[in-house]
């Protein structure tokens, strides 16, 4: 703990002489939010401190498998014990909500990982806590972080019981020699046959990811991806650069010469073909990679002024977050 302390103050550039006392407070601060109990918790709300809107971002750390791309905090584990991974989940939602001064939440975000991995019954009962603890809007929007592979079609329709009202579909490509890159879990057909399934019970209410300046990706390559892409669109697209994370399987990749990158010219020219193709289709760009047919979506709008955001996210076996 106190490595990954260092490590987290050499990234803010603190000051090595300022560091002892500063990773000092730091240790006074995680001890203090991790071991109280939810009784010596603060009140919620005191006198000098206004109440306000929150967001909520849980994270379900667990997937099938692992992107050769990403560098989150994620595990591969074939006997996930649920019930314990929810009881954490509520033990922190209680206490962060006890801690906060929200008085309304508007937004619930399911993220990781895989959270579709989760049982709807688990997505469920967290609801539930939020709802017990916390007002939640009658508008409230939910979201679920999706992975395209097949069979979903019955698991949706129990997440939509659960309380879930959004999607947002992990597609990141509609070549399978890429997705085979990536080490998805999911094929073109998977990912298509799976929207088809989501616009079944959240039609309107759909996000895709996609990803783009994939490896040895040409600019008319993904202008023909992108028209197929448009073609889809539900109502959401997240339309991200390939970030190339230190220490991911594809960054060795790159670094042995394995694959080679487009250059940062076409991956401009990209970018913004895309941001004037999208805004052809009416689907308006409001932030640097989310584009709307809507003006506004609570998911994705995290910067708002007078609201509050947190953040929930588990251990690993080791004892580790």
């Amino acid at each position: 703990n106190r490595f990954i302390i260092n490590r987290f103050l050499s990234a803010m550039n603190i000051w090595p002489s300022c560091r002892a006392r500063t990773q000092k407070a730091v240790f006074k601060f995680v001890y203090n939010c991790s071991f109280r109990k939810s009784a010596e918790l603060p009140p919620r709300f005191s006198s000098d401190k206004a109440a306000e809107k929150g967001i909520i971002y849980v994270h379900w750390p667990y997937c099938s498998q692992l992107c050769t791309y990403c560098n989150f905090n994620k595990y591969v584990s074939r006997d996930v014990k649920h019930n314990d991974l929810v009881s954490c989940l509520i033990q922190e939602v209680t206490t962060l909500l006890r801690m906060s001064s929200i008085d309304e939440v508007t937004s619930v975000y399911f993220g990781g990982g895989t959270p579709s991995l989760a049982e709807p019954l688990a997505i469920e009962t967290i609801l539930a806590t939020i709802s017990k603890l916390v007002p939640t809007s009658p508008n409230i929007e939910v979201s679920l972080e999706v992975n395209p592979t097949s069979g979903q079609l019955h698991k949706l329709k129990h997440f939509k019981h659960a309380g879930i009202n959004r999607l947002s579909i992990g597609m990141q490509s509609l070549r399978n020699k890429d997705l085979k890159l990536f080490n998805r879990d999911h094929s073109t057909q998977d990912a298509l046959r799976t929207l088809e399934d989501a616009s079944s019970f959240f039609k309107g209410r759909i996000s895709i990811d996609m990803i783009f300046g994939r490896p040895g990706q040409s600019f008319l390559e993904w202008k023909q991806e992108l028209s197929e892409v448009i073609q889809i669109c539900d109502q959401h697209l997240s339309l991200y650069q390939l970030t190339v994370e230190l220490g991911t399987p594809l960054a060795k990749m790159i670094q042995k010469g394995e694959l080679c990158l487009p250059a940062s010219e076409e991956l401009a020219d990209m970018y913004e073909y895309s941001v004037d193709e999208l805004q052809q289709a009416e689907i308006l760009r409001y932030e640097v990679s989310n584009f709307s047919k809507m003006v506004h979506c609570k998911a994705s709008v995290w910067l708002l002024p007078f609201s509050q955001h947190i953040g929930t996210k588990t251990m690993d076996d080791k004892g580790l977050s």
